[in-house]
């Protein structure tokens, strides 16, 4: 019988990287998670709030930023559709109704993805006659509704820029590796990091393995939870017996 996949759970490592790329202004901003729009169960995935106005946010995945900031993200193997698009933008509409009474004119949109959404774009173009334009490699501002709008697609990004964000894949080159291990253990305690470091050993399991962690206690924690360690443990031990193996075949 075969064993069953582990849920990837891509959305809880997308807070992390969202709030890791923000980190400097977590003083200033307030992060809700999956924040519900009404009594019905209808969430939107994350909602940033500008605490401070005359706080000047040096980031370009937030320079559309205002006082509300919706995000809706997409995991990698979903696309952004015409329809999740018009879901989104009434998640917003919601918002400025009671109990939020957000001013439609302090509130953007942010949706999030891995895909390019070529349907939509053109949808939005042709049909919906608003204009696009890429601020950044990545990041596509939209104009012309009734409210701020972007796109950020991850595969884009620059990881100079946006590095958490560019980094949460499968596929990660033994250099970004060690690179994202290297920017965790400089995080200051209490970073989010858990859910975003455990997707990534879940979807990057054999280079985590290869790479010799060092016993950063950052990593030590998620790798445990992954039975990582344990098999570097059993790895080593077999390693030791076969060397103690050849020795005493001399």
């Amino acid at each position: 019988m075969s064993k069953k996949k582990p849920r990837l759970t891509w959305h809880n490592a997308f807070y992390d990287a969202i709030r890791l790329e923000l980190l400097d202004y977590r003083d200033s901003l307030d992060f809700n998670i999956e924040h519900q729009l009404s009594r019905e169960p209808l969430r939107i995935d994350m909602v940033i709030i500008r605490k401070k106005e005359d706080v000047v946010i040096d980031k370009h995945i937030a320079e559309i930023f205002k006082k509300w900031n919706l995000i809706e993200y997409k995991s990698p193997d979903d696309s952004l559709s015409i329809a999740d698009f018009h879901k989104g933008m009434a998640y917003a509409h919601l918002y400025c109704t009671p109990p939020e009474k957000a001013d439609m004119g302090d509130l953007t949109v942010t949706f999030a993805i891995t895909r390019e959404p070529r349907e939509l774009k053109h949808y939005l173009r042709e049909t919906c006659h608003y204009t696009l334009t890429e601020t950044w490699p990545g990041i596509t501002v939209v104009t012309g509704g009734m409210m701020a709008i972007q796109i950020i697609e991850r595969k884009k990004l620059s990881a100079g820029e946006s590095f958490w964000l560019a980094s949460l894949c499968a596929g990660l080159s033994r250099e970004r590796w060690l690179a994202v291990i290297a920017e965790a253990k400089e995080l200051p305690e209490g970073a989010p990091i858990d859910a975003y470091m455990s997707i990534l050993v879940q979807v990057n399991g054999d280079m985590a393995e290869e790479v010799d962690m060092n016993g950063e206690a950052i990593m030590e924690r998620v790798l445990m939870d992954r039975g990582v360690i344990a098999k570097w443990e059993a790895r080593g031990k077999a390693e030791g017996r076969a060397e103690r193996d050849r020795e005493n075949a001399k």
